[in-house]
C-alpha cells in the first residue's frame, strides 16, 4: 500500500508543481491546509460494545472551507463542505470522539487540493465490506496519499477486529439491514456535470496562475535587465572618469 500511493500522489500534484516553481505564485482558494483524522464510537450497541469506531476526515482548505470525508454503511462516500456547527457536532459534540491524526501544511503533499482528495474519495464508492471496504480504509488510504511519508501510516486502524467481524457475519447483517446506496440516472447526470464543473474549475485556474506567473516573470526579467543596465552605465561613467583623470595627469 506504500509504495503506490506516494505514486498516487505524485502523480496528482505533479503537473501543479511544474507550474508553481518560481515565481511563487499565491495559495488557490481550495489549496489543502490541513487534514484531521477522527474516530467515533459506532452507534450499533453490538459494535460498540466490542470497540469498533468509525473513522472520517476532515479537511481545511485556504479559503477557511471546511469538508467531510466519510465512507457510509450503506456504500456511499459522504463528501461535503460543512459548516462550524456541523463540524462540531461530529467531533466535540460526539461522546467519545477523538483527533486520531492531525498534518497541517508542513505535513501535507505540497500544492494539494481539495478536488484530488475528492477523487480519491470517489473511488472508495461501492459495496460496503466491513473488512476490505470500510470508513478506516478509505480514511487511512486519503492520509497516506495526501501527507508527507513521515506522517504516514503502516496500518489501518481496527484490521484485525474488522476482520473478526466479517467472520462472526456482521457483514451480512449490515447488508441486510442497510439498503445499499445505488445513484438514480438523475444522481448519475447531476454527479457528470459536477465533474464536468469542477474540471472547468479546475482548468481556468490553472490558466490564471500561469498568466500570473507569467506577468511575474516579465516583471522580474525586466527588473534584472534594468539593474544590469544601471551596473553597466555605472561600470561604464567609472571607467570614464578614471581615463580623464588619467589625461589630466
Amino acid at each position: 500500500m506504500g509504495a503506490s500511493n506516494t505514486k498516487d500522489a505524485q502523480n496528482e500534484n505533479a503537473k501543479e508543481e511544474e507550474e508553481d516553481q518560481s515565481p511563487k505564485a499565491p495559495p488557490s482558494p481550495t489549496h489543502v491546509e490541513r487534514i484531521e483524522y477522527w474516530q467515533a464510537p459506532l452507534d450499533n450497541p453490538v459494535a460498540k460494545a466490542a470497540g469498533g469506531l468509525h473513522s472520517f476526515l476532515a479537511i481545511w482548505t485556504h479559503d477557511l472551507s471546511v469538508y467531510l470525508v466519510e465512507k457510509l454503511s450503506d456504500g456511499a462516500v459522504f463528501f461535503e463542505k460543512i459548516d462550524g456547527k456541523q463540524l462540531a457536532q461530529r467531533t466535540k459534540g460526539t461522546k467519545g470522539a477523538v483527533r486520531f491524526k492531525m498534518a497541517t501544511e508542513s505535513g501535507l503533499k505540497p500544492l494539494l487540493k481539495v478536488l484530488a482528495i475528492k477523487r480519491w474519495a470517489e473511488g472508495h464508492e461501492g459495496v460496503y465490506d466491513i473488512h476490505s471496504n470500510n470508513c478506516h480504509l478509505l480514511a487511512t488510504n486519503i492520509w497516506n496519499k495526501a501527507v508527507a511519508d513521515s506522517y504516514r501510516m503502516d496500518e489501518i486502524p481496527q484490521k484485525k477486529l474488522s476482520r473478526l467481524a466479517k467472520r462472526v457475519g456482521m457483514n451480512s447483517l449490515i447488508h441486510k439491514t442497510v439498503p445499499a446506496y445505488e445513484l438514480t440516472a438523475e444522481e448519475k447526470h447531476q454527479k457528470e456535470e459536477e465533474r464536468l464543473r469542477e474540471l472547468r474549475a479546475e482548468a481556468r485556474e490553472r490558466i490564471a496562475r500561469a498568466e500570473m506567473k507569467r506577468i511575474q516573470k516579465k516583471e522580474l526579467e525586466e527588473a534584472a535587465a534594468k539593474k544590469s543596465w544601471s551596473l553597466w552605465k555605472k561600470k561604464k561613467n567609472t571607467a570614464t572618469d578614471r581615463k580623464g583623470s588619467s589625461n589630466g595627469r
